[in-house]
């Protein structure tokens, strides 16, 4: 009985750390995507990978380096792939595209 509370209890904090550790990640992978859209040719083509498909660093306290991607349509109508390098910080509510840049 001792050895389930322990057991539960670690599980309880091991999943606190996850979507609190997670929380970050998603804020500025959905930032970049936020911003990155309408910069497109065509924005409402735009496809981007699920969250576990992009890279992810926290490179000092609270700002991000997002490495990633997405697919959309260029001027001829053609599905293209864009990938991209963006840092984001967060400061308390508030998320903050630091900078962006698009590797042709």
């Amino acid at each position: 009985m001792k050895n389930k509370k322990i057991i539960i209890i670690v599980m309880v904090l091991i999943l606190m750390f996850v979507i609190t550790g997670c929380s970050g990640e998603s804020k500025a992978i959905s930032k970049t995507e936020e911003f990155l859209q309408p910069q497109l040719k065509s924005p409402s083509s735009a496809k981007f990978p699920s969250n576990s498909d992009y890279e992810v660093t926290e490179i000092s306290d609270n700002i991000y380096r997002v490495i990633g991607y997405v697919d959309s349509q260029n001027g001829f109508g053609a599905m293209v792939r864009t990938h991209f390098v963006s840092e984001v910080q967060i400061i308390g509510n508030i998320t903050v595209l630091k900078d962006i840049e698009v590797i042709e």
